[in-house]
C-alpha cells in the first residue's frame, strides 16, 4: 500500500504529518506522490477561513480514500462528515492508530480513531529539525479555532526532548526548531518551564542552534530570556495581535500594550536579538483609534518580522458571534498596515548592511543559499554547503531579507 500526506498549515502541522509518515514507514507502509497512492491523509488547518476553504475542497474533491487528522476534524467532525461521509477521521493525539487508519481507508470501512497517544520523534529535513515540544495551550483567546480542538496542555519530558534533540543533531541538524502552539506554556502541566528546558538543552554536545516558537507574551520574564544561550537563537517570535487595550481585551489575551512593551524591552537589554510579532486587522470591535494605535505600536517597536492577518469568523468561536466590519474597511487597514511593516522592516534591514554576523547556511535558493545568523535574520549568499557554519557581511537589504558574502572567520 502506498499512502500521500497533503498537509496545510504551521510548523507543528508539518512536525505532526513527518511524525504520521515514520509510524507508516515502520509499518512498510511506502509514502509515495499524490498521483499514485492508494490513500490520501490530509492533514487540515482551521486557523483561517480561506485555508479551510481550500482544505475542504480538496477532501471534497480527492479521487482517493480519505483520513483526515489535524484541527478541523478534531474540532467539529460534523464538518468533514457534511462533505465527505466516507473519511476515515484520525485524533490529533491518536497518530498511533494512523496504521488503523490508512487500512480502513483502503478497505473503504468508515471509523474514527480518536484515543490513542501522540507518535514521538524529531522530524528531521535536510538540516533542519522540527521537534515537538508540546500540545495545546493555556489561552482562551475569543477567535482561536485551534484551542477548540488542541484542548488543555500536553508538554513532552525534558528527557525526551533532550534525546529528540541529540539524535537530531546525530543526523546531521543544525537548525533545531522547537514548535508548538504557545512555547512558553511548555512545562506548566508538571512543574516544568521552557527556561529550564532551554538550560537542559545548552549543555548537550555538538554544534547546532534552537529556534524557539512562538511564545505568548504573558509567559515571558527575564528567566526566560537569561536561558537563551550561545545554543539559541536571538530570536523572539511573541505575538501581541493588537496595539490597543481595548481589543486585547475583547480578544481575551491576558496582557496590555504596556505589559507587551515590558517583555520586549526585557528581551532586547537581555538577549538584544530580532523580534517577529503577528498583528490581526479587522477584529469585529476593532475601531478607527484602535486601528491607529496598531500601526503606532509598529512603528515604535521596530519588529524584524510582522505576520499581518485579517480577521476572519471561525465557526465554535466566541468572536464569531459578534457582527463583523465590512469587508473593505479590514483589507483597507491590512493593506494600510502591510506597507507600514514593509516600509519599517527595510529601514531596519538597512542598518544591517555593511555588518559582520555568524550564520548557518540552512537551504538553497532561487539566487545562492539562504544562512540563517545567530539572530535568525535570512541571508542570501552566492554560494555555501548546507549546514555550514560562516561569517557573512551584509551587502544589501530587502524588507525580508539581507544580501552578503562570506567574511574571513
Amino acid at each position: 500500500m502506498r499512502v500521500f500526506v497533503r498537509t496545510y498549515g504551521c510548523t507543528y502541522n508539518q512536525a505532526d504529518s513527518e511524525a504520521l509518515q515514520r509510524a507508516l514507514q515502520v509499518a512498510g507502509i511506502s509514502p509515495s506522490s499524490e498521483k499514485e497512492a492508494d490513500v490520501v491523509i490530509v492533514n487540515t488547518c482551521g486557523v483561517k477561513d480561506n485555508t479551510e476553504k481550500k482544505v475542504l475542497y480538496y477532501v471534497e474533491h480527492c479521487p482517493k480514500p480519505v483520513v483526515v487528522t489535524g484541527c478541523i476534524p478534531q474540532a467539529d467532525s460534523r464538518i468533514i462528515e457534511r462533505i465527505r461521509p466516507d473519511a476515515v477521521l484520525l485524533g490529533v493525539r491518536a497518530q498511533d492508530k494512523v496504521v488503523d487508519a490508512v487500512e480502513a481507508a483502503f478497505q473503504k470501512r468508515r471509523a474514527s480513531f480518536q484515543k490513542g497517544r501522540v507518535v514521538g520523534g524529531a522530524s528531521v529535513d535536510g538540516i533542519v529539525a522540527r521537534i515537538r515540544i508540546c500540545d495545546g495551550c493555556l489561552g482562551s483567546c475569543t477567535y482561536c479555532f485551534t484551542r477548540l480542538a488542541r484542548t488543555g496542555l500536553k508538554s513532552v519530558p525534558v528527557p525526551i526532548l533532550l534525546t529528540q534533540v541529540h539524535g537530531a543533531v546525530a543526523n546531521g541538524a543544525r537548525e533545531i526548531r522547537f514548535t508548538a502552539q504557545d512555547a512558553g506554556c511548555y512545562g506548566k502541566d508538571f512543574g516544568g518551564s521552557l527556561a529550564a528546558l532551554l538550560h537542559a538543552v545548552s549543555e548537550l554536545e555538538g554544534r547546532f542552534l534552537v529556534r524557539v516558537g512562538m511564545t505568548n507574551p504573558q509567559h515571558c520574564d527575564a528567566d526566560l530570556w537569561r536561558a537563551f544561550s550561545a545554543k539559541t537563537f536571538a530570536f523572539a517570535h511573541l505575538p501581541v495581535q493588537s496595539g490597543s487595550d481595548s481589543v486585547l481585551e475583547h480578544m481575551g489575551r491576558p496582557y496590555s500594550v504596556n505589559d507587551f512593551k515590558q517583555a520586549v524591552n526585557e528581551y532586547r537589554s537581555i538577549v538584544g536579538g530580532s523580534l517577529a510579532t503577528d498583528l490581526i486587522v479587522g477584529y469585529p470591535t476593532e475601531t478607527e483609534g484602535d486601528f491607529e494605535a496598531s500601526l503606532k505600536l509598529v512603528e515604535e517597536i521596530g519588529f524584524d518580522v510582522v505576520n499581518v492577518s485579517k480577521y476572519g469568523r471561525r465557526p465554535g468561536t466566541i468572536a464569531a458571534r459578534l457582527k463583523p466590519l465590512p469587508s473593505r474597511t479590514v483589507k483597507e487597514r491590512s493593506t494600510a498596515l502591510a506597507e507600514v511593516v514593509r516600509q519599517k522592516s527595510l529601514e531596519l534591514n538597512e542598518r544591517l548592511v555593511g555588518a559582520v554576523f555568524d550564520a548557518v547556511i540552512v537551504e538553497r535558493g532561487r539566487k545562492g543559499v539562504v544562512a540563517r545568523t545567530t539572530a535568525y535574520k535570512p541571508v542570501v549568499l552566492p554560494a555555501g554547503e548546507i549546514g555550514e557554519f560562516v561569517r557573512v557581511r551584509v551587502t544589501g537589504a530587502e524588507p525580508t531579507h539581507l544580501f552578503g558574502e562570506t567574511a574571513p572567520e
